[in-house]
C-alpha cells in the first residue's frame, strides 16, 4: 500500500489514465462468507491463506493508497437463510462501518454504501434508508451499483 501510494495511486502505478478505478470489498468469485465469521469490528473475506479481517480503518488505508474513483463501504453480508436477529446486526453493523469509512474518508472518489440484510425486506429497507441520510454518491446492492447524481437545475 505504502509503495502504491508513493507512486501516486493506481492510475500512476499502471499508466491507466484514462480508465476509472472502482474499489469493491467482495470477492465476486468467492461465496459469502459464513454468517459468523464478520465480527463487530471488521468483515471477513475469505483469501487464499484463510479468512482476513479488515478493519475500516485498514480498508480506508487501502482506498487512500490505490485512489480509486468509485468505493463501496465495507458491508456485513450474509446469506439469505440467517436469523432475523442476524440480519438486524448486519445492517446495525453495515451502518456502523459506513459511517466509519466516511470519517476517515480521503478527499477524492465518490462513496457507495452497501444495502445488505439478507433476505429480510424490511432490514433492506432500513439499511437503505439509513444509507440514504449518509453523504454517499450511491448505493451497492449484491455487486450492483446504483448511482444518482444531483443535478444543478
Amino acid at each position: 500500500m505504502k509503495t502504491i501510494s508513493k507512486i501516486g495511486g493506481l492510475h500512476q502505478l499502471l499508466g491507466l489514465h484514462d480508465h476509472c478505478f472502482v474499489a469493491v470489498p467482495r470477492d465476486s468469485i468467492q461465496c459469502l462468507p459464513e454468517a459468523n465469521s464478520t465480527n463487530k469490528i471488521g468483515a471477513s473475506f475469505e483469501t487464499p491463506c484463510g479468512r482476513l479481517l479488515i478493519k475500516p480503518v485498514e480498508y480506508m488505508e487501502m482506498i487512500s493508497s490505490t485512489r480509486p474513483e468509485l468505493w463501496a463501504t465495507l458491508a456485513d453480508e450474509v446469506p439469505a437463510w440467517v436469523s432475523d436477529k442476524r440480519n438486524k446486526t448486519s445492517v446495525d453493523r453495515t451502518i456502523k462501518w459506513l459511517d466509519e469509512c466516511i470519517s476517515l474518508s480521503p478527499a477524492s472518489g465518490a462513496v457507495f454504501g452497501a444495502i445488505v440484510g439478507g433476505s429480510s425486506l424490511e432490514e433492506r429497507r432500513r439499511c437503505a434508508q439509513e444509507v440514504a441520510t449518509r453523504n454517499v454518491s450511491g448505493i451497492s446492492m449484491n455487486k450492483t451499483f446504483v448511482c444518482a447524481i444531483k443535478s444543478e437545475h
